[in-house]
């Protein structure tokens, strides 16, 4: 018998970066057809779960105790993956076989994957289409994440762990673990001037999402009655206050006040949903602090933003044609900083480099070059007038590939 609704696995990382990345694409699927079955870590688990998506219960595995020390620099995506576990046989030997079965009870018809070796491995094994959703400097034809500086760090690879595993199930080995996140179709959430890959992959332009689980307040700064109108208003972002990084978001919380608190500007800052402000104790009356916004309306009342350089976060600011000031917490966001200075829309401060007084000079020095504004709106109309599907076009890709691929077996 015919079933009647088809079923997708969508693994992903942790954090809220991957939501922004995967999430515009599986609501374009329509729920009467088909059953999506989610697994993320960290606490954007909950938040999938309040989107009403199944969600995966995946056994838990302790990781090992002999990690690859955490920190903000990364040379590459082995070096990564080394912090979380995969250096480590018994480990890899453990949890992953546990992710494929847990995987298997939902009969996937094919996978999407944004950066989880454990569901890329997955599709691998249970022979179904894999759909990766990446960028470039997690694809192995992509620039290396670190690339402006030499790999010179000393640190046991996990290719030849997970390789060794592979190879017991029947699969091609890999050299490196960037070859994971290589699909069977393989989508970009940008384009190529931003993440240029020298492979076939598909574009599909810039992704903006807002959680639909939580409801829209209205911010219209400019017009609050206890701010002055006509004032530059600068948007802030985080990230997690908290990451493998250390203490990377309090870090740029405390400079933005620090700089700019009872400044000629208005600043809104998110630190993201559901996190705690116990250090900070007062905050100027020009500053207001949220864990939540919807950034792709406030954005539009900006003059700048300040942001931690993750990929959705450029995105936000490129596609809407706002300059920036990034401060990258790791190696990921670095290489997203730099993309964006590389074009000429914005610029970073390096964590270590980060002062007030610095922060606030750089802020005003973009303010004030007509040509970082020029740039980012004439990159903004650019990409508009490409007219990138984002996550319908995906589904359109995603389906079609799978079509063909059924009707060639």
């Amino acid at each position: 018998m015919k079933k009647d609704k088809k079923n997708i696995f969508v693994g992903m990382s942790g954090g809220f970066g991957p939501l922004s990345q995967v999430l515009p694409i599986i609501e374009s699927f329509d729920k009467e057809k088909f059953d999506i079955t989610c697994f993320i870590a960290s606490s954007s688990a909950t938040l999938v779960k309040n989107l009403k998506y199944k969600f995966l219960e995946a056994p838990y595995v302790e990781p090992p105790k002999n990690l690859i020390p955490k920190g903000h620099k990364w040379c590459n995506i082995d070096h990564y993956w080394g912090r979380f576990g995969y250096i480590d046989s018994d480990y890899v030997n453990a949890m992953i076989p546990a992710r494929v079965e847990a995987i298997r009870t939902c009969s996937p018809d094919f996978i999407i994957s944004q950066f989880s070796p454990p569901t890329e491995i997955a599709a691998r094994i249970l022979k179904v289409p894999l759909i990766s959703i990446t960028q470039s400097c997690m694809h192995p034809k992509g620039k290396r994440v670190s690339w402006w500086e030499e790999a010179t760090e000393s640190y046991p690879k996990a290719a030849p762990i997970v390789s060794d595993l592979m190879k017991r199930y029947g699969l091609d080995p890999i050299d490196r673990m960037e070859e994971l996140n290589r699909g069977d179709l393989t989508i970009i959430p940008s384009f190529p001037e931003f993440d240029p890959i020298d492979d076939d992959v598909i574009y599909i332009g810039p992704l903006l999402w807002e959680s639909s689980g939580k409801q829209y307040e209205t911010i219209k700064i400019k017009d609050n009655s206890s701010w002055k109108k006509n004032r530059p208003l600068i948007y802030a972002y985080t990230g997690n206050l908290y990451d493998s990084a250390g203490a990377s978001g309090i870090k740029i919380l405390k400079n933005v006040i620090k700089a700019f608190g009872n400044s000629e500007f208005d600043v809104i800052v998110s630190t993201g949903l559901g996190q705690s402000l116990k250090e900070i104790r007062e905050i100027p009356g020009n500053i207001k602090i949220m864990d939540w916004v919807p950034a792709t309306e406030l954005i539009k009342e900006c003059d700048i933003t300040i942001h931690h350089g993750g990929h959705g976060s450029c995105m936000l600011n490129i596609i809407n044609g706002i300059p920036a000031v990034i401060i990258p917490t790791f190696s990921e966001r670095e290489f997203n900083a730099r993309q964006v200075k590389a074009l000429g829309v914005g610029n970073f401060i390096l964590p270590m480099e980060l002062t007030p007084s610095g922060l606030y000079d750089e802020v005003l020095r973009c303010l004030r070059d007509e040509r970082v504004f020029n740039r980012a709106k004439d990159l903004a109309y650019k990409i508009r007038l490409r007219n990138y599907g984002g996550g319908i076009e995906a589904k359109k890709y995603i389906l079609d590939y799978v079509n063909r691929r059924n009707h060639s077996v």
